[in-house]
């Protein structure tokens, strides 16, 4: 196996520890594999500090994050459009009556 990568994502979830045997919370990152082009996850519990690597079903797990994320910056970029949009039909229709109270 090559080196393992960080991408940068990661994920607070609870599950139970296999270490102190309680459910706590872990946090997730998401660790690839470039040679290999596998993702799989890198798990880290917040109570005890275990930290355990997984990559069996991490692949289909991290697939869905990226989707959650897009579809995030999608909505979020068509209301930023919308803002812009109405802003800028507000402002002509103001900057109309002022030019006509002017003219007039």
């Amino acid at each position: 196996m090559s080196v393992v990568e960080w991408t940068g994502r990661a994920v607070v979830r609870t599950m139970r520890c296999w270490r102190c045997g309680q459910s706590a919370e872990h946090v997730l990152y998401e660790i690839r594999d470039m040679q290999a082009d596998v993702s799989g996850t890198e798990r880290m519990c917040c109570d005890c500090g275990k930290s355990t690597h997984g990559w069996g079903w991490e692949h289909r797990f991290w697939l869905g994050e990226r989707q959650k994320e897009l579809v995030r910056a999608l909505l979020v970029a068509l209301w930023l459009a919308d803002q812009i949009v109405q802003s800028v039909g507000r402002s002509s229709a103001e900057q109309l009556r002022l030019f006509e109270a002017v003219s007039g």
